[in-house]
């Protein structure tokens, strides 16, 4: 782990909501919506403020690199910004939740990838299936 080779930095780690455990194990209630990018942000921005830390640097992996990049935004005010902000394996923008007429929605496709027949051939015969049954190619 990084926090190995340097000792001398400070980590936390952050379960956000609707990302992990925390509320379930120790017997409480989910974090009350709406749950998106910027109200995990909020959270964490929270968290901070509450904890008085003042980080000189983000990271953040996929919803938490949305989380990080939507901190980043937030911050002004409310905290001291931080140097530098890392985001890994995720692009800035909207979460796309489907095109028009429900095209490529994540929960069709999810269905759709329970419904491949087995066993699959290759990476092509899963592009080939998913793009009859109506899924765009850059998702297949």
């Amino acid at each position: 782990m990084i926090v190995e080779g340097f000792p001398s930095w400070q980590v936390m780690l952050v379960d956000l909501r609707c990302h992990g455990e925390s509320s379930v194990a120790s017997g409480g209630l989910p974090a009350v919506g709406p749950h998106t990018v910027q109200t995990a942000a909020k959270d964490v921005l929270a968290l901070l403020r509450q904890q008085r830390l003042f980080p000189h640097m983000l990271v953040g992996h996929s919803f938490g690199g949305k989380v990080v990049m939507s901190m980043a935004q937030q911050f002004g005010a409310q905290l001291p910004r931080p140097v530098q902000t890392w985001v890994l394996d995720t692009l800035p923008g909207e979460v796309r939740a489907g095109g028009p007429g429900r095209a490529d929605h994540p929960a069709d496709l999810i269905a759709a990838l329970r419904r491949i027949p087995l066993p699959i051939a290759d990476r092509n015969g899963v592009m080939d299936y998913l793009t009859q049954s109506g899924f765009s190619l850059p998702v297949a």
